[in-house]
């Protein structure tokens, strides 16, 4: 196992919460509405700056929605 400066700091602050992540990769069933909508922007400014045209780039944000 690696061990980042996030894995640490996290050990340090809470030790279960990061057994949780980092040794059982236990992550959330739900997604928040602003996790979800940043997500979809990263998601379309990654298509958009691969070369993808405006509108393939959300066709593919909205295509991650589903």
């Amino acid at each position: 196992m690696a061990y980042t400066s996030s894995s640490l700091s996290t050990a340090q602050g809470c030790f279960r919460k990061y057994r949780y992540r980092y040794m059982d990769l236990y992550r959330p069933a739900a997604v928040s509405g602003p996790m979800l909508a940043g997500s979809l922007v990263h998601r379309g400014l990654e298509a958009f700056h691969e070369g993808l045209t405006y509108k393939n780039a959300l066709i593919m944000m909205y295509e991650s929605t589903v």
